[in-house]
Formats: structure tokens, C-alpha cells, sequence
């Protein structure tokens, strides 16, 4: 197995827990919103102070402030009249002292109440599902990039001719360069042949290298490949 397929089968599997991962809060998180649905009982609180929770946040390479985190302290009445009162999981910046809050909480042991809000009941669902858009749409990327190297691998063991080229010149073309390239071709009583490589990256520093270039020699001028990961002085 070559390296370029070990890191894309390696890449491709951490993708994968990510995604299952992702599935599986999204899973927990729809059960658990629909539990509050279905069993809640919804009322109307109001905001009456804030806890803050400290933190650190660094500030340079040893430096440390600390921060503070407010979450808001929402009191209501239950079915039974009783005043209660409870502590957010989720710090917000939009809510002020007095302000009225929709409330969901379940009948049963405490504390099960929360602020009934979109943003709050969704919130690990939006991240997950982006997380698991971004991880699919990795893995289809990568699926097609080992798909090129399964395919290019077959492909260079079909080519038997085999020669080593200089770089002699680097050519601007298109959204890239071309690398010219001269070397002796065994099957024609080693003569000078001259490929041209294609690489999208500036390879002024590569005048004058070696490179292997393997080849067909039925059909050198549209079978040969260059392989840059080796480079001799």
C-alpha cells in the first residue's frame, strides 16, 4: 500500500466516526426533543438573574485571563401553582432581567426544565448536521482522489519502458506550468525524447532535476508518466 493510499484510507475511517458520531447526536438529540414535545408541559417564564461560571481564555503564549459566562436564573409556576425556579445549561447574550422566556419542563424529578427556544433544542443538531455535510462531502473527495491513484497505479504497470529525464525548461500554461523534460529512450537506440509534465504549482527550483519517467514504447507520446516523488541530484 502506498503512502498517498494509507493516508487517504486512514483519513477516510476518522471521516467516518466523525459521521457516525454526528448521526448518532442527531439521533439522541431528535429523541430527546420530541420527549419534551410529546410529555413537556409548556409555560411561561421570566428571567430574574444570572449565574456566572468563570473560565480561561488565553491571552498569548503565557498569559491567561479569566472570563466569566452568564446563565440566565428563570423562575415560573408549575401546574400546581408552585413557584420554581431554575438555572439555563446554555449562556445567552439576548436575554435581560424581566424578560419573558418560554418554558418546557417535564413532570417528574428535577431539574428537567429548559428554554423552549429553536436555537437552544437545536443546537448540537445544526453543528452535527454541518459537521456530517462537511465530513460526507470529505469522503466523497476522497473516495474520487483513491479512485485516480487505484486507477494510475494500474496504469503505470502497464508501462515497461522506463528512463531517467532532466529538466531543461519550465513553461507557463493555463492555471499552471509545464515541465520540459529530455531523456534517452532505450527502445529507440537511446534517443533524446522530450516530455512535457504538467503541475500546477511554480517549479523554477526544479531545473536541472532527474526524474523517472515510465513509459509505453508503443506508444511513447501519449503513454509516459513522470514520477515526481523521486528526485535524484
Amino acid at each position: 500500500m502506498s503512502y498517498d493510499n494509507k493516508f487517504l484510507r486512514i483519513t477516510s475511517a476518522c471521516l467516518w466516526v466523525i459521521v457516525a458520531l454526528c448521526i448518532t447526536l442527531v439521533a439522541f438529540n431528535v429523541i430527546d426533543n420530541l420527549h419534551y414535545a410529546n410529555k413537556g408541559v409548556s409555560t411561561t417564564g421570566i428571567v430574574i438573574e444570572f449565574k456566572l461560571k468563570r473560565g480561561s481564555t488565553s491571552a498569548g503564549n503565557s498569559n491567561v485571563q479569566l472570563s466569566q459566562t452568564a446563565y440566565p436564573i428563570v423562575e415560573y409556576l408549575d401546574e400546581q401553582g408552585i413557584k420554581q425556579r431554575f438555572t439555563s445549561t446554555y449562556s445567552s447574550r439576548k436575554f435581560r432581567i424581566g424578560d419573558k422566556v418560554p418554558i418546557r419542563y417535564l413532570n417528574g424529578l428535577k431539574p428537567n426544565e429548559r428554554i423552549n427556544t429553536f436555537s437552544i433544542n437545536w443546537l448540537f443538531s445544526i453543528f452535527a448536521t454541518i459537521a456530517l455535510i462537511t465530513c460526507a462531502f470529505s469522503i466523497f473527495v476522497l473516495r474520487h482522489i483513491a479512485v485516480y491513484y487505484r486507477n494510475r497505479g494500474k496504469y503505470l504497470s502497464t508501462l515497461t519502458g522506463k528512463c531517467t529525464a532532466i529538466v531543461f525548461g519550465i513553461e507557463k500554461f493555463e492555471n499552471g506550468w509545464n515541465l520540459l523534460l529530455e531523456g534517452p529512450i532505450e527502445e529507440q537506440d537511446k534517443l533524446v525524447f522530450k516530455f512535457c509534465h504538467f503541475t500546477l504549482f511554480e517549479s523554477d527550483h526544479l531545473m536541472g532535476k532527474t526524474f523517472v519517467v515510465r513509459y509505453d514504447p508503443s506508444d511513447i507520446e501519449r503513454s509516459y508518466i513522470v514520477d515526481i516523488e523521486h528526485i535524484y541530484s
